[in-house]
C-alpha cells in the first residue's frame, strides 16, 4: 500500500515508516509511545513552535537524529531538509504564503513529538538553520 503522508495521516497513526520497496509509507501499528529503532526511517508526528510564538502541527524525520521535518500549513505541507539547504527558500516561500506574512523567522524551531526514547522521555529538540 502506496500511503502519501498528510496531516489527517498522523490524525490516525503517530509513527511512520518507509514501505519495504521504498516507494510510499507504512504506519507502525504497534506503536505504544516508545520509538521503535528497528524500523529504519521513521516519521513521527510532532508540534512545532517558532522563537516568535507561531504554532504548527506535523513531523520530524530520521531515526534517532533528526535531520528533516514537515509543517502542516492550512492544506499544504512545507517540507525542509536540513541536509538538503537548497529547498529553504521554496519551502518557506510556501509557508509565507500560506501565512499570508512577508517574512517569517523559522528557526530556531522547537519541536516535541509524541514518541518516547529508550529512556522513556519524550523526544524533542530544536531545529536550528544550517544553510
Amino acid at each position: 500500500m502506496k500511503n502519501v503522508l498528510n496531516k489527517e495521516s498522523f490524525n490516525k497513526y503517530y509513527v511512520w515508516s518507509f514501505t519495504d520497496d521504498n516507494e510510499g509509507h507504512q504506519p507502525i501499528y504497534d506503536f505504544d509511545g516508545l520509538l521503535p529503532l528497528d524500523k529504519g526511517t521513521l516519521f513521527i508526528k510532532s508540534k512545532f513552535i517558532t522563537r516568535d510564538g507561531l504554532k504548527f502541527d506535523g513531523y520530524v524525520i530520521g531515526i534517532e537524529n533528526y535531520y528533516a521535518f514537515s509543517l502542516f500549513c492550512n492544506n499544504k505541507e512545507c517540507l525542509f531538509n536540513l541536509s538538503l539547504p537548497q529547498y529553504y527558500e521554496r519551502s518557506i516561500k510556501i509557508l509565507e504564503e500560506e501565512l499570508g506574512i512577508k517574512h517569517i523567522d523559522l528557526f530556531p524551531l522547537e519541536y516535541e513529538t509524541v514518541a518516547r526514547n529508550k529512556n522513556g522521555e519524550i523526544i524533542k529538540g530544536v531545529f536550528r538553520y544550517r544553510g
